[in-house]
């Protein structure tokens, strides 16, 4: 299971899904999320079955959750700070971001239910809902 757990750790780590160190590619970037979640689920397993692993196990866990924190966190910041002229665009965007802090919330929440897979989930949504605000607020107006 440590051997899976790694493979989905670098399928992670791909270039192909990173533009840079804090910034996921828009398309496919969500696939960083869904590979750190089943690493976790796997390292959780492994944890089950031999627990003298268990405090290296919560050292990884908290590393790829604290690292989706961050891409989550990043993409919420570059939504709230561009600038939109058109109100209802702004609104849009704006719901969009509340959207975002909200399942960022969710993730904290069960962060402190020692729950870091289905965290992990949440803060994808943040993602997603950021990086939506974010397309939104960059779209061209058609005409």
């Amino acid at each position: 299971m440590i051997h899976d757990s790694i493979r989905f750790i670098n399928h992670s780590l791909d270039e192909k899904l990173w533009i840079d160190a804090t910034h996921l590619n828009p398309v496919k970037g969500v696939l960083v999320f869904d590979h750190e979640k089943v690493a976790v689920l796997k390292l959780e397993a492994a944890m089950k079955i031999d627990h003298t692993i268990k405090e290296e196990i919560k050292s990884v866990t908290e590393k790829l959750v604290d690292a989706d924190k961050q891409i989550a966190t990043v993409a919420i910041n570059d939504a709230k700070n561009i600038v939109i002229e058109n109100a209802l665009k702004k609104r849009i965007v704006n719901r969009e971001i509340v959207r975002a802090e909200e399942e960022k919330q969710k993730a904290e929440g069960y962060l402190d239910k020692d729950m870091p897979a289905i965290a992990i989930g949440h803060f994808k949504l943040a993602w997603i809902h950021a990086q939506t605000a974010l397309k939104i607020a960059q779209e061209v107006p058609k005409g």
